[in-house]
């Protein structure tokens, strides 16, 4: 099965171009809006969002910081054309990115940050079954070892 990709950018051009460049390998979703984008991250499993830094209504850090909060599992990558070190060092800050990316941008560049960050998914979720399944055994042990104790 191929892994989903949100793509938001409020540029059509770059938003068909991404998924003509990259719908052979992973399932595409682009969004040219933060509340298109959010509405589809809730309607399907994604495992990695794009977004570029400059747009009208959100910046794609705040977008980014938001999907954090609410998705924590899902990687997130910004595109970014302009050399501004402070809103890319608030990105990796806030909006835990855990990769960047300047425009104009190299497809074959783009799909290693991809497959890096779909390792980095599948890590992140082992994680969570790990850490879920001693919980269990835990709460396990502490039964049983009220049982002794009371008996």
């Amino acid at each position: 099965m191929k892994a989903t990709i949100l793509y938001l950018d409020d540029d059509l051009q770059n938003l068909n171009s991404f998924k003509a460049n990259m719908r052979d390998s992973f399932n595409i979703l682009i969004a040219s809006t933060p509340v298109e984008a959010y509405n589809l991250i809730h309607e399907n499993e994604v495992q990695i969002i794009i977004t570029d830094q400059r747009m009208p209504a959100m910046s794609g850090s705040e977008f980014l910081e938001t999907m954090a909060n609410e998705f924590p599992n899902i990687q997130r990558i910004l595109l970014t054309g302009v050399a501004d070190w402070k809103s890319v060092v608030e990105a990796v800050n806030k909006g835990k990115v855990s990769k960047i990316i300047t425009k104009p941008f190299n497809f074959s560049e783009l799909r290693n940050m991809i497959s890096e960050g779909l390792e980095q998914f599948a890590k992140s979720l082992e994680k969570e079954q790990l850490i879920s399944n001693l919980k269990k055994q835990n709460q396990q042990f502490e039964f049983i070892l009220r049982q002794r104790l009371l008996s």
